[in-house]
């Protein structure tokens, strides 16, 4: 298996099929029609209240990188980002990122706690410190300065 099988999601078929051929001379080699981006939009928003929208929305950039590198499509590859680029699509990946971030955070709870019980476990760092005691030499005059 390829590392692009490995990370792309199903809808990059659904991509690839909509994604038309150009053979005119002048024109990009490939391009999204409009009713085939407003299908791929439909698709898409299926996707907006499952937390999948994340390997969605990777497989789109990633299609869409390889339009304009690869295929020298920057007018398709454009087309395609404009699909992950509407308000509805970036609203749910900001809501489901809030969603995983809350997760991380109850299930990092029990590692803060554990933290917390460690430092009331150490000792307390004095304020100033305390003074040396009557007869101590101190350190910076036992050891000659390198010139």
């Amino acid at each position: 298996m390829s590392t692009v099988e490995a990370i792309a999601h199903p809808i990059a078929e659904d991509i690839a099929a909509a994604i038309v051929e150009v053979k005119q001379p002048g024109r990009e080699p490939a391009e999204l029609p409009r009713a085939a981006a407003k299908a791929l939009a439909r698709k898409i928003d299926g996707y907006l209240e499952s937390p999948e929208l994340f390997d969605v929305v990777k497989t789109v950039l990633y299609a869409s990188h390889l339009l304009e590198t690869e295929a020298g499509a920057p007018r398709a590859a454009k087309a395609v980002l404009d699909l992950v680029e509407r308000g509805p699509v970036l609203k749910a990946l900001r809501r489901h990122k809030a969603e995983r971030s809350a997760a991380d955070t109850d299930a990092a709870g029990t590692r803060g706690r554990a933290f917390v019980r460690f430092t009331d476990r150490a000792p307390a760092r004095p304020a100033s410190p305390a003074p040396s005691p009557k007869g101590a030499v101190p350190l910076a005059f036992a050891f000659p300065r390198r010139m």
